[in-house]
């Protein structure tokens, strides 16, 4: 996979029903431009383009592919698409920069997602092994956040490794190349890379040494100006949670496809993914962990965390669907 590529996918009603009024719902039809981050944490929207639950809720929805979150969340910055999804990462190296955005709801948690894939040329067998190799990932990414408590978890640090940042992209070509030893990366990646190097290469991970969130992130004005859209996108997530939940073979073909990865592989991967339409208490604690590292790393020209309380906004969800919202305020 090459890069954000821009993939303009409209999803809605028929077409005949836009510029005649309301849907046969009663419903005037709302467009929103969809910034998708191509990741499996993503399953509920994919699911949703797939199966028309955007359209159910009278949605014309535009989607733009990302290869990453933070590239979606730009893009959602820079005004290119309305909403975007994303892990919690970038959300909190962009609030030390600015806070004129929210997140309007979570949609999955995922553990055992990232992966070190190492060279066995170059020695490395175990965790252990990984001191004073290359090691290469995305900067201030979810990938950065992991490779960071994994090293911890196998009493490394970044300074025990020759580490580089590259984008996303860039990992696997890298690896195969032999730039680097290992990188940090996750699906589709960790299968590109068993594809093209084999028996070459180990898959080194860490139990439940973080769980990923990914959620829905739009600026404070669009929200303020498109309640109805914001609600309608959430309303077809919850549709798509539950398609997830009754038919879950077919969930997980549809998302393997779209993905561009094996079902095997996927399927092995399906019972980490937690896909549930929710805002949660405990992504506050989550975000400032992960403001203290980029601080103490001296990733973020900064000295204070952020109020991330500021940046989540329940009142979507909370008019949708009020008993899945613990964010105290």
């Amino acid at each position: 996979m090459k890069g954000a590529f821009q993939k303009a996918l409209c999803v809605g009603v028929a077409a005949a029903c836009f510029g005649c009024g309301p849907t046969k719902g009663g419903r005037v039809p709302e467009t929103v431009r969809f910034g998708l981050s191509l990741e499996t944490p993503n399953a509920l929207s994919i699911i949703a383009l797939q199966k028309g639950f955007f359209a159910t809720e009278g949605l014309e929805v535009a989607t733009t592919d990302y290869v990453s979150g933070a590239r979606a969340l730009s893009a959602m910055l820079t005004g290119a698409v309305d909403v975007a999804t994303v892990a919690e990462v970038p959300v909190v190296a962009e609030s030390f920069q600015r806070q004129d955005f929210r997140i309007f709801a979570s949609i999955a948690s995922v553990g055992n997602q990232h992966w070190v894939v190492a060279r066995k040329d170059a020695g490395i067998e175990k965790e252990a092994d990984l001191r004073g190799k290359r090691v290469a990932t995305q900067q201030m990414s979810s990938l950065h956040f992991f490779l960071h408590l994994f090293l911890l978890h196998n009493r490394l640090s970044e300074a025990d490794v020759t580490l580089s940042f590259r984008k996303l992209e860039e990992l696997v070509p890298a690896l195969v190349n032999g730039e680097v030893d290992a990188i940090a990366t996750r699906e589709p990646y960790v299968g590109e890379v068993a594809d093209r190097l084999g028996e070459k290469v180990v898959v080194l991970g860490a139990r439940g040494v973080y769980v990923r969130t990914q959620h829905l992130a739009a600026t404070a004005a669009w929200l303020r100006e498109h309640p109805e859209a914001a609600r309608r996108l959430v309303r077809a997530l919850l549709r798509a949670e539950d398609f997830a939940r009754r038919d879950t073979a077919e969930a997980r073909r549809i998302v393997a496809e779209r993905m561009g990865i094996s079902l095997s592989r996927f399927a092995a991967e399906w019972p980490q993914l937690r896909l549930r339409v929710t805002l949660d208490q405990s992504l506050l604690p989550q975000m400032e962990d992960e403001a203290r590292w980029m601080l103490d790393s001296r990733l973020v020209p900064a000295t204070a965390i952020p109020n991330f309380l500021h940046l989540l906004d329940p009142a979507v969800l909370d008019a949708v669907k009020p008993g899945v919202v613990t964010i105290v305020h």
